[in-house]
């Protein structure tokens, strides 16, 4: 086959590469949190928030890891070692075959020994030529991966060149020597001889290929198409030997580097395919599961270290796992122990001291650092990975500095000056976190975080910036062009009203401006957050600048939005006042409580029927395990529940200790307690203590639910809650056939015998309904909606009774159950609507409709009847304020008739006794509708009004607003 050549040029020409459109890239949709967000499963980077959609599929899977099936770890290497250990007259072939797979069961000391042995043994049977080649590589690979790296240079030197594959590789290998100590010319000089040498020949065999591979990779740094050669030549070597195991997984970690899971998943897992025991495919796949978020990242993690317990690249990855837990204890533990592996290993050396820096440990995370800076002073992953570490524990301006210490020692680390243009971003330092990224893709175009996100800065230019201030605090607000003259009317206020509340609790002025961002399209969202499209979240806070969702991006009751702001706004407080420095799970638990604080009754996450499942199963986590519900969920929804059981534990600490208590732990965590410390000093209590307390609150709290999950009827499926803890799963029947004799038999058997079975009343009551018996099935109904009073999700006894008193037309019963679940769920989108229309149809209560729809304004603003219904509420009511703000609102989404939505403005404005205001706006009408002969008149009013040097009319004639949309 005909090959182009590799490009040999060594002066960079990253700035001719353009952007396109913006690729996609998978990212499992959930939160984890990250930063501080409305949900996230994005592990790489988690994030603070409220969770909102759950990488379900992804959950299931780790049912159903393949990993789980297989026989133990290195079976198959061990007993092929022992069958070729039992040959009487090995080949040479046969003891490098012993030695590739010591090498893969982590036993390089043996290496050593056998391979001496084989070398001290008659000449004749000293491998010659490429199978010498081969002995040397392994050698230098078994000193290198114990620490002893002058030995491993040493046989490095002697054995690199092009005389065989091995030779090849060794040449690889020595220049990332060269480049750990400094010289990266002389690395860069070694690793462009192996594109020479693919210039230079006709054909390669597939060792030969990935070797060159690897070259390219390296070198993409100095020219990003030599990413693409990479690809090129690894790809050539799987044309020549399909199946080449190398080949495979060093393509798929290479699409991981550049954030591309979709490319690397195939062949990743085609490699597993293959060999689902080797470790650096193991490792792969880990590094893919940890980038897609996917819970099966430890099982793989686990599979590495079963085969090789002192497996340094698997022993880092773990720590970083740990570190994501805020477990920093055991992850300085795992960090050391790589170290007793490889002494020198920097990546080992690098999570050993942010494992320490986490914990406040200075002078040790100094040791660390001088070590590694003494051995390769031009080492810039070490701060990096502090870097990212920082990020993943909420420390964003550690992250920008440790990003820019890398940068410092090494302009050419792309990683760093990428991660510093990102944390810039994230601290609100917009031009210079561009100018970062701007420098980070000329070097390398095929980094798709980086890409994505100079591409939403492009589409951001184009948003509206609205600056104000309130509360004695400064702000921006930047919204889509598309929302912008929609929302920022609603976010002003609402910010106004967040900020002067959380103020006053936390006793704490954040770093200003605050900037608020908001995002019509969710995927520019999720660029924003974390540089890739597909997170689930909502809302993320990094203190001082908060992202989220705008309502367009999601569908009518998907989510609420204001209780998403007023949630990411206390982000900034908690973390402010604890230095960035308050455990996930408490911010989050804070996030939630607050939002219970807030506008309206009824905001803010509610109990769940799988939290008291769980509850009653004892399956919630400890403060101890807090965390892993966060970063590391084992089941669908269990982020969400971790959200609420942590809003409960900072309810529980302001009802029985105090708010000052909570502030004094807070506090602490600024000055660098731990959570273990600072329960002991404020509370008396150990973590295990406070958690049997703690739990048995709970349970009075939840009694009455509790009656109907202690002992769920494993055969009865209508009775169970649903696997996603979207609620339980009875439903109304859709027919009284749907059920046999001998089921309705048992299910008024156990609601007789167990009137305090949640599940059986639901279940009974339903079948009643289905029978027309409504008399009888209200009695189980309301007994089921008593027992659970505080969940108003789907299936609940709220909703089975809206459906009862809808068939039986009874309007004061369906409005008072549809008002509860008003009152208590905030994302009701339709609830809010027919119980606001049924008040209108009504004609009563005026004062509660127009608070239903204020409150469906934060859940879906996006409907004009709505908007135009509260301006007539709200003038009606003389509340000016808000009859103006309804009346933009309607105007902002288009009416039919633009100047009658104008006229109709002016009157409520004249009517707010804001003339000039109202002058405007029938002016415009009339530039649209010349003829607009209401509008011509009521100019001549204000005119009149003006030349009487009046502000306002004192007590104008009430025009009503139009109702039809058009204009005389």
């Amino acid at each position: 086959m005909m090959r182009g050549e590799l490009r040999r040029d060594r002066e960079a020409i990253a700035g001719r590469c353009a952007r396109g459109p913006r690729p996609s890239a998978s990212v499992a949709p959930l939160i984890a949190a990250l930063i501080v967000v409305a949900g996230s499963w994005w592990t790489a980077q988690p994030l603070l928030g409220q969770d909102e959609e759950e990488a379900a599929a992804g959950l299931e899977l780790a049912m159903q890891d393949p990993l789980a099936g297989l026989p133990p770890a290195g079976a198959a290497y061990r007993a092929e070692l022992e069958r070729l250990q039992g040959l009487n007259e090995p080949s040479p072939g046969d003891r490098l075959r012993q030695l590739e797979l010591l090498r893969r069961l982590g036993r390089h000391e043996e290496i050593l020994e056998r391979s001496a042995e084989w070398l001290e043994g008659d000449a004749a049977d000293l491998p010659v030529g490429a199978e010498r080649d081969r002995l040397a590589l392994a050698r230098a690979l078994a000193f290198e991966a114990l620490g002893r790296w002058q030995e491993a240079e040493a046989l490095l030197a002697n054995t690199a060149g092009t005389g065989s594959a091995a030779a090849l590789s060794a040449t690889v290998e020595l220049g990332l020597a060269r480049e750990r100590d400094g010289d990266r010319q002389a690395a860069h000089e070694l690793w462009f001889r192996l594109i020479d040498f693919y210039n230079q020949r006709d054909r390669l065999d597939a060792d030969e290929l990935v070797a060159v591979g690897r070259a390219c990779r390296l070198l993409g740094g100095t020219d990003p198409n030599l990413f693409q050669d990479a690809v090129k030549a690894l790809d050539e070597a799987l044309n020549a030997s399909p199946g080449h195991l190398e080949a495979l997984w060093r393509m798929g970690a290479l699409f991981v580097e550049k954030y591309d899971s979709g490319q690397a998943r195939p062949v990743i897992e085609q490699a597993m395919g293959i060999d689902p025991d080797h470790p650096e495919v193991l490792l792969a796949l880990a590094e893919l599961r940890h980038f897609d978020g996917d819970p099966r990242t430890r099982a793989a993690v686990d599979r590495v270290l079963e085969l090789d317990p002192g497996s340094v690249p698997a022993l880092v990855l773990s720590t970083r796992l740990l570190l994501e837990l805020e477990d920093h204890e055991e992850a300085e533990a795992t960090a050391r122990r790589a170290l007793e592996r490889d002494p020198r290993s920097l990546p080992a050396r690098s999570v050993l001291a942010a494992a320490l820096f986490l914990q406040g440990d200075r002078d040790g995370f100094r040791e660390q650092e001088s070590q590694v800076l003494e051995w390769s002073p031009r080492y810039a992953d070490f701060y990096s990975q502090l870097a990212e570490t920082s990020v993943q524990n909420r420390l964003y301006v550690e992250a920008r500095d440790f990003a820019d210490r890398g940068v410092e020692i090494d302009p050419q680390s792309w990683r760093a000056l990428g991660l510093r243009g990102m944390n810039r971003l994230r601290l609100g330092e917009m031009q210079a976190g561009r100018g970062d990224l701007e420098k980070a893709f000329a070097a390398d175009p095929f980094h798709v975080w980086n890409k994505n996100t100079l591409d939403l800065l492009d589409e951001m230019d184009d948003f509206v910036t609205s600056r104000f201030e309130a509360a004695g605090a400064r702000f921006e607000v930047v919204v889509d062009t598309r929302d912008a003259e929609l929302l920022v009317p609603y976010v002003e206020s609402l910010v106004t009203e967040a900020y002067t509340t959380l103020r006053e609790r936390y006793r704490f002025e954040p770093q200003q401006p605050i900037r608020i961002e908001v995002f019509s399209d969710h995927q520019d969202f999720s660029v924003r957050t974390v540089g890739l499209e597909g997170l689930g979240a909502l809302g993320v806070s990094f203190g001082s600048l908060v992202a989220m969702d705008s309502p367009s991006a999601r569908g009518p009751g998907d989510f609420n939005w204001g209780t998403t702001l007023w949630h990411e706004l206390a982000h900034t407080f908690t973390l402010g006042v604890t230095d960035n420095r308050i455990p996930r799970w408490l911010t989050e638990g804070l996030s939630v409580h607050e939002e219970r604080q807030s506008r309206f009754t009824g905001w803010g996450d509610d109990v769940q029927p799988q939290f008291v499942q769980m509850l009653a199963d004892g399956e919630l986590y400890g403060l101890r395990e807090i965390n892993s519900g966060f970063v590391r969920p084992e089941f669908p929804n269990q982020i969400a529940l971790s959200y609420f059981q942590a809003s409960l534990i900072a309810e529980w600490i302001e009802r029985n200790r105090g708010w000052d208590t909570m502030l004094d732990i807070l506090g602490g965590y600024a000055d660098g307690l731990d959570t273990e410390e600072l329960w002991q000093e404020h509370l008396e209590m150990t973590l295990e203590e406070f958690d049997e307390v703690f739990f048995g609150w709970l349970r009075q709290r939840y009694a009455g639910a509790l009656g109907g999950f202690s002992d769920p009827d494993e055969d009865d499926e209508a009775s169970q809650v649903t696997a996603s803890g979207d609620g339980p799963a009875v439903h109304l029947r859709p027919s009284a056939g749907s059920s046999s004799p001998e089921e309705r038999d048992a299910a008024r058997a156990a609601a007789l015998e167990r009137p305090d079975d949640l599940r059986a009343q639901l279940r009974w009551g339903t079948m009643l309904v289905e029978q027309a018996r409504y008399d009888e099935a209200e009695l189980f109904l309301s007994r089921a909606r008593d027992l659970f009073p505080e969940y108003a999700g789907p299936g609940s006894g709220y909703h089975a009774l809206v459906e009862l008193y809808d068939r039986t037309r009874r309007s004061d019963e369906l409005r008072r159950e549809l008002r509860k679940i008003v009152d208590i769920n905030e994302f009701s989108y339709q609830e809010h609507v027919r119980y606001a229309g049924l008040l209108r149809d009504a004609g009563i209560e005026p004062e509660v409709e127009a608070d239903v729809l204020e409150r469906l304004m934060f859940i879906y603003p996006m409907e004009p009847v709505h908007h135009r219904r509260l301006a007539e509420l709200s003038r009606q009511q003389r509340r000016w304020d808000l009859a103006v703000r309804e009346q933009r609102a309607f105007l902002a989404l288009g009416p039919p008739s633009v100047p009658q939505a104008r006229y109709d403005l002016a009157l409520t404005l004249r009517d707010a006794g804001r003339p000039e205001e109202a002058r405007r706006e029938v002016l415009l009408a009339l530039e649209l509708a010349p003829d607009f002969v209401a509008a011509q008149e009521l100019l001549l009013e204000l005119l009149e009004a003006s030349a009487a040097g009046s502000s306002a009319v004192a007590e104008p004639p009430r025009t009503p607003l139009s109702r039809s949309g058009g204009w005389q």
